[in-house]
């Protein structure tokens, strides 16, 4: 077997070298490039070398990325992987009130065992939120990473964070539950109407009302009050083709109804009886963990409360506004300030049930799918 070494500026390499450069007025120059440039070579040898130009420093790569020589610099902190999509997380977020005691933890795999600064993120979706990793050390391999959570978030949904450590990245979501009252038979129930922006001050609290939701709807802006109107004119039919939450040119339109009918879908749509069902129903309005109340659990609030009327109704924890209703024929406004007419989950042959209330009486009714009517959500 052959060996040969190269000198160059010697005629004696040094028996350890393959390549040995001699001289006094010159050095060896290694390609320059900057750092968009470096990150850019596809699967770089350990031990490559390069000129960081952007740093005007001298960097080399080994399996745990570009170590760079200048001021004492080290390794930065590396992960393979982050997991947010199965992080573990702890302590519950409420619309309004400061977090407390709420972490989530996220796996990682491939992590250099080298130190990191740690990081805060600003909250999105929700805002209102931090989430905070203290600085720390990586685990060789396999580890998890926790983060502290803190704020008040300023609505309910969703909070999103861009988590980026280690050179990846990924997006932790955590639910922020609305505030919540205590109802009879400690039903938790939310502490307003859907689409309010506060908890009513009076029956006729006109910050309270919330939106009208036509039955068996999902949240998709109908339920605004003033939505533009659609008219279900389908030839043979009395109302709109299908109850799809979206992907139809009535989305976000409250559908009038024709006079024949009482319903914004067409009745013989197979599942129309089925909306609304549960915390997992089709097309359910209510945050995550929440549902439309079913007729049962409107009457133990009726029987439990002793109402009567619509003082009895604001006057229990729930704090019922007189909220108005929404014409089915025509879409506009009536009842506003004089009556609280709230849905039930439940059916009644094509009609559903609902609670209604005015100065005079309360108790529970049926009528018209199309027409819309306040919402306000019970926990599972």
């Amino acid at each position: 077997t052959a060996n040969a070494q190269v000198g160059i500026g010697t005629t004696n390499p040094d028996a350890s070298a393959i390549l040995e450069l001699e001289a006094t007025d010159k050095g060896l120059l290694p390609p320059r490039m900057t750092e968009a440039e470096r990150d850019a070579i596809s699967n770089p040898a350990e031990g490559l070398v390069i000129y960081n130009t952007d740093e005007n420093c001298l960097q080399w790569y080994d399996n745990n990325g570009w170590y760079d020589g200048c001021s004492g610099a080290t390794y930065p902190p590396f992960v393979a992987s982050l997991d947010c999509a199965n992080a573990t997380n702890n302590g519950t977020l409420t619309d309004g009130e400061a977090a407390a005691g709420v972490t989530t933890v996220i796996d990682y795999t491939g992590g250099n065992g080298l130190n990191h600064s740690g990081q805060t993120v600003n909250s999105t979706g929700v805002t209102g939120l931090t989430a905070t990793l203290a600085p720390g050390t990586l685990a060789t391999g396999a580890g998890s990473l926790t983060y502290t959570i803190a704020g008040t978030p300023a609505s309910d949904g969703t909070a999103s964070f861009a988590i980026n450590i280690g050179g990846q990245t990924c997006s932790l979501e955590r639910t922020v539950a609305p505030p919540t009252v205590i109802g009879a038979n400690n039903k938790v129930w939310m502490d307003r109407n859907l689409g309010a922006s506060q908890v009513a001050t009076s029956s006729t609290d006109t910050a309270s009302y919330g939106d009208l939701y036509q039955w068996g709807r999902a949240a998709d802006g109908h339920e605004d009050r003033n939505s533009t109107k659609y008219t279900a004119v389908e030839t043979g039919s009395d109302g709109v083709a299908n109850f799809n939450a979206s992907g139809n040119a009535w989305d976000g339109q409250f559908i009038t109804r024709n006079s024949g009918d009482n319903n914004w879908v067409n009745p013989s749509v197979s599942g129309v009886d089925n909306l609304w069902q549960g915390v997992n129903g089709t097309n359910n309005p209510c945050p995550a963990g929440f549902r439309v109340p079913t007729a049962a659990e409107w009457q133990v609030e009726i029987d439990e409360g002793n109402w009567s009327n619509a003082t009895d109704a604001f006057d229990s924890t729930l704090a019922l506004p007189m909220a108005g209703n929404r014409i089915d024929t025509n879409g506009s406004l009536n009842n506003v300030n004089t009556s609280g007419l709230y849905w039930s989950s439940t059916v009644s042959s094509a009609n559903s049930l609902l609670l209604y209330f005015d100065s005079d009486e309360a108790g529970m009714y049926t009528n018209d799918r199309a027409i819309g009517y306040s919402v306000r959500c019970i926990k599972d």
